[in-house]
């Protein structure tokens, strides 16, 4: 590549604020770009902070659902229901938004490695852990258009069901359940996550868009049988 070729790509580059708008609006050109310029900082700090503001909005409506469920467990008694209430509380409001510190990286960390093993040791690609970590975080931006949707619904309506899922097919179903965990996957900001991460994955890769989601959906509908399975037996 020429020195010319060299300046003209990187004059290029697409900054913070272009990938932010492009991962939404333009998720090919824009992925292509983070494949060859990997950064995580700015979405990994925004995942972050949008997971434990909505934690901390949240930590009422987490509560409420939290104590219905220990009311209702036959295998507590009212004597130690009155002696568990009051900790379980201050567990619950404080973990709500303090867990989510540790569980958006972690999340993301294994989100990525997954992908990466896919991609170099079943299909025998190479890439770099930093480039598929850095699409992992980009096309996680969509989370926040999510709590910004989904938050303010879920404190007015005082429950945690998503308004973007088909859980409202089964108002009946117990959230524990099967029937409800598999619904709420059905939620359309998770196909759009699905999607960009795939797309992401094609430009790392250089496969097609369709091959990039069809190995996201994958690990997602193994995710989806995986739980089920264990909530039938536990």
């Amino acid at each position: 590549m020429s020195e010319e070729t060299a300046s003209a790509a990187d004059a290029a580059e697409a900054s913070v604020a272009q990938r932010m708008y492009g991962v939404f609006f333009s998720p090919k050109a824009t992925f292509a770009d983070i494949a060859r310029r990997p950064d995580w900082v700015v979405p990994l700090v925004i995942g972050i902070v949008t997971s434990v503001l909505s934690g901390y909005f949240l930590q009422d409506v987490i509560w409420e659902v939290t104590r219905e469920q220990m009311q209702n467990n036959p295998n507590i008694s009212p004597e130690q229901l009155e002696q568990t209430l009051q900790a379980a509380e201050t567990w619950v409001r404080y973990s709500s938004w303090i867990m989510p510190l540790i569980t958006t990286v972690l999340m993301y960390v294994v989100i990525a490695a997954l992908l990466l093993f896919s991609g170099n040791v079943l299909l025998g690609g190479e890439a770099r852990f930093v480039q598929v970590f850095s699409v992992v975080c980009w096309s996680s931006l969509v989370n926040v258009v999510n709590s910004l949707v989904n938050v303010p619904l879920m404190r007015s309506r005082g429950e945690l069901a998503s308004a973007t899922n088909l859980t409202f097919l089964a108002p009946e179903a117990e959230m524990q359940s099967v029937t409800y965990f598999l619904l709420s996957q059905l939620d359309l900001f998770y196909l759009w996550w699905v999607a960009l991460l795939g797309m992401g994955l094609a430009a790392v890769y250089n496969y097609t868009t369709q091959k990039g989601i069809t190995i996201v959906a994958s690990w997602w509908v193994l995710y989806i049988i995986i739980a089920s399975v264990f909530k039938l037996i536990f």
